[in-house]
Order: C-alpha cells, then structure tokens, then sequence
C-alpha cells in the first residue's frame, strides 16, 4: 500500500425529492463556489478535490474536503444523494512513528507527543465531517430550490 492510499472513507446519505437533472447542475456549481474542481463526472456521479493554488497549502488541507464523490441515484420519483468523503491520514500515521520513535530510543516522555497527535487528529477527523455536512445540506437545503 502506498502512503498516497492512507484514507478513511466517509458517508453521507440522503433521499430527496430534487430531480437528477436539478443536482447535476447544483453540484458542480456548488463545488466551484465552495473552491473545489471537479475531476471526473458522469450523469450519476461527480468527483472533486479542493483547487491546489499556495494560499490552500498554506491553510493546510483540514480546511476543505481532501476529495469526495457524490453520486446520485434514481428510486422513481425520488434521488438517493450520496456524499463520499475521504479523510488522508498519512501525517497521523507518520508522527505516531516518528513518537513510537523517540518513545523508545529517547526519552519515554516523548509518548506525550503522540497524546497530542491523537487529539490533533480527532479534531481534524470532526472537523472534516462537520465540512462535508456543511456542503452537502447547502445542496439540499429548500432555500437553494429557486436555481434553474
């Protein structure tokens, strides 16, 4: 496994009564105002990663979605809409090492730093699903219905 595969996969789910046609044209607008590209799309899903430019990698990924898909599909009148987040956890992994580390061959104080790691990536974890509801409920909120 390479260390660009370490993320967890995360689901939101929600059966709405907007057509496939409606979303399909309020998600990528959605996307592109929130600041993400899309990467690939079809008629029944649309993938996308925040847009790379120097002042994201200076705010660092935790504040946008590292990449998702939605993907739409058909029950009659009605659309099941799924959001598929991915949250990376390679720094997580990589610190937890480099404490295991130190833990051992240094000074066994050094574990503390895993303590604060931990929690670092706990908060990143709620944070990053608090975003992905966030941007999934601005595509199905009833004040977003006048689009055409």
């Amino acid at each position: 496994m390479a260390i660009r595969e370490f993320k967890i996969k995360c689901k939101i789910m929600e059966i709405t009564q907007l057509s496939n046609q409606y979303l399909n044209n309020r998600i990528p607008l959605v996307l592109k105002e929130d600041g993400y590209n899309i990467t690939n799309t079809s008629i029944y899903k649309i993938e996308f990663e925040p847009i790379k430019d120097s002042f994201t990698r200076i705010r660092g990924a935790s504040q946008r979605i590292y990449r998702g898909i939605f993907i739409l599909v058909e029950h009659g009148k009605d659309v099941q809409l799924e959001l598929i987040y991915f949250i990376s956890y390679e720094f997580f992994f990589l610190a937890m090492i480099v404490t295991l580390v130190l833990g051992i061959f240094s000074d066994p104080f050094d574990f503390v730093f895993g303590i604060f790691v931990l929690v670092f990536f706990l908060v990143d974890i709620f944070k990053q699903r608090h975003l992905a509801q966030q941007l999934f409920f601005k595509l199905i909120s009833s004040d977003i219905h006048n689009f055409d």
